[in-house]
């Protein structure tokens, strides 16, 4: 059981695609009874009611959804209630986003970094791709978009982001479940600095 906290606490739950973000969110929303936000489920749910067609207007629909992802957070922070936010946050442009957050309303951060060797990364990609499972408007299949991944992993673009708090770090595939969530549920409980 987390205590209750003066401040809410977001669990940003980031790293590269097909790392096992949300798998570990929705595991660890669950345990918490923190609800899980997620700019897959926003895009998804944008891509299911407005029109798209091709690569661009799915980048444009990913846009919104994480606008839309910050803004959520915003109220649920606003609301003083904790919450799980999920995606593949990018390591130069996304912290700026919560350093403002934090300056609009009081709030803790804790991270929890996903990640995996980069040709297990790619590999695990590539299965998803194959196996159709994910809403076609993320357009997994294309190529330009597996070659961009590897070039994006080669940047460091989905590295650990660098903001405020504790920050659990590694591959969800070889992670002890029940002791990630220890060590996440003491850094909740643990007072801000």
């Amino acid at each position: 059981m987390v205590t209750q906290q003066p401040w809410p606490v977001v669990v940003v739950v980031s790293g590269p695609p097909a790392a096992g973000k949300t798998t570990v969110a929705q595991a660890m929303g669950q345990a918490l009874g923190f609800p899980v936000l997620s700019k897959d489920d926003i895009k998804e749910t944008l891509m299911d009611n407005l029109a798209w067609t091709d690569r661009a207007s799915s980048m444009a629909l990913g846009k919104a959804a994480i606008d839309l992802l910050f803004r959520w957070i915003a109220v649920e922070i606003a609301a003083k209630r904790s919450l799980i936010a999920e995606m593949n946050f990018h390591a130069h442009l996304d912290p700026p986003k919560f350093v403002a957050l934090r300056k609009r309303m009081p709030c803790r951060c804790v991270q929890v970094h996903c990640t995996a060797p980069k040709d297990v990364l790619i590999e695990r990609y590539q299965t998803r791709a194959a196996s159709g499972a994910r809403h076609p408007g993320h357009f997994d299949d294309a190529t330009e978009v597996q070659g961009s991944i590897v070039e994006r992993l080669d940047q460091g673009e989905w590295a650990p982001l660098q903001i405020a708090g504790p920050l659990i770090h590694g591959d969800p595939a070889v992670w002890d479940f029940d002791r990630i969530l220890s060590e996440l549920r003491t850094a909740i409980d643990r007072p801000e600095d």
